[in-house]
């Protein structure tokens, strides 16, 4: 009978984690630890071991950090957009069983039906969009969560200081933070150095495009200067009826005078020069590079360094997957900058959640800390982005620049 109560208490904790692993994946985007089905599926029985345990011999505490982190190292959001949903999650789960107890005997399985029932609704919402996704209330749910778990806790540790009780399971416990503490910084500073050297990148790629704009427009500034010259001693040499000489001289001076121009594409100079490079590159690799876009209109709220790390993150990311031609529309719709690129490909890319997802891991990194400088820009304008896969890949973007 026991052993019995006992596995029906697994069951039931690996039930709460398992909602709490969903929300997890509605709320945030998997790494690539847990890229496939199956390896969700462990991650959910082995949170669901961890919570029986950890509730049953130690505390909430150690259960909520070790979620927290767990959380961190598997999803791709921040540590206190984490921690607010793992402490909000605990808190109403305990707040409910004990209103629950209060009014049926059988409190486990009317706790964990009504559980059932309610995040079932609530996911559901989510995914019509009935509600959206959001942190405020996370956030003040986190609060009072982490003041009943801290009043409980320090409760029962002065108690049992006092009485001399269960010594053993708070060297553990002192033990397990400390593991779980030195696991996150890790992993924390190898995420830094990975954001650190693509955002030197990144600085690399505008500064490279800022030198060669300035060198183009100051070698055209000397061919305008100098022609002023060249066409007055022409003059000079007609005018004597010298046609042979002026011809001499046309030649002698023909080699310095060629000039390469940036084509203006948007009437931004570095992004101009972003898209004048994709072209030569796509030109090397025998691949139809095809720009559709307006003079951008002066005053829009989108910086020009920013701009540039769009399209060329962009670009770089077609070039690379393009097989014979890419598209980029740039437009300006109802206060909107509308970016829209479209290439074909010579692999077809795996799309999940609006990510791309890569089987090397090399590819994936870049991929993948290119595309969150794209997000994190598109965040701040409060735009959109989308990203879709058939006959070839189209990534649109929108942005509120006005």
């Amino acid at each position: 009978m026991e052993s019995r109560i006992q596995m029906i208490k697994i069951l039931w904790s690996i039930h709460n984690s398992a909602w709490l692993l969903i929300w997890m994946d509605k709320l945030f985007d998997r790494r690539k630890y847990i890229d496939s089905d199956k390896k969700y599926i462990l991650t959910i029985l082995l949170s669901g071991m961890l919570w029986y345990g950890l509730q049953k011999y130690l505390s909430w505490i150690p259960l909520l950090l070790l979620l927290t982190i767990l959380g961190y190292l598997l999803w791709n959001g921040s540590v206190e957009e984490i921690a607010s949903l793992v402490v909000s999650y605990v808190f109403i789960w305990t707040v409910l069983l004990e209103l629950v107890e209060h009014f049926w005997t059988n409190a486990e399985f009317c706790a964990q039906s009504g559980w059932l029932v309610l995040n079932g609704i609530l996911i559901s919402a989510i995914r019509h969009k009935v509600i959206g996704k959001t942190f405020t209330s996370l956030n003040l749910l986190k609060t009072f969560g982490i003041a009943f778990f801290s009043t409980v806790f320090l409760c029962d540790f002065f108690m049992d200081m006092i009485y001399g009780n269960a010594i053993q399971n708070y060297v553990f416990l002192s033990c397990l933070v400390s593991l779980l503490l030195v696991v996150y910084f890790y992993f924390r500073q190898s995420q830094l150095k990975m954001q650190i050297s693509v955002l030197d990148t990144q600085y690399d790629l505008i500064e490279s495009q800022y030198v060669r704009a300035q060198n183009f427009y100051t070698e055209n500034a000397k061919l305008y200067h100098d022609i002023k010259h060249h066409l007055r001693a022409l003059e000079r040499l007609l005018q004597h009826g010298d046609q042979r000489e002026a011809l001499a001289y046309i030649e002698s001076v023909q080699e310095p005078l060629q000039c390469k121009m940036i084509p203006v594409h948007t009437g931004v100079d570095i992004v101009d020069t972003v898209i004048y490079e994709a072209k030569e590159k796509a030109e090397q690799r025998n691949i139809l590079l095809v720009v559709e876009t307006p003079i951008l209109p002066s005053g829009l709220k989108l910086e020009d360094r920013e701009f540039c790390v769009l399209c060329a993150n962009l670009l770089n990311n077609a070039l690379e997957a393009a097989k014979e031609q890419i598209r980029l529309n740039i437009a300006i719709t109802a206060g909107f900058l509308v970016i829209e690129m479209k290439n074909d490909y010579k692999e077809k890319p795996v799309v999940e959640n609006n990510h791309f997802v890569s089987e090397r891991e090399q590819d994936s990194l870049a991929h993948g800390w290119g595309m969150k400088i794209i997000e994190q820009i598109v965040e701040k304008y409060q735009g959109e982005l989308s990203i879709r896969v058939d006959m070839q890949v189209s990534i649109k973007i929108l942005l509120d620049v006005q």
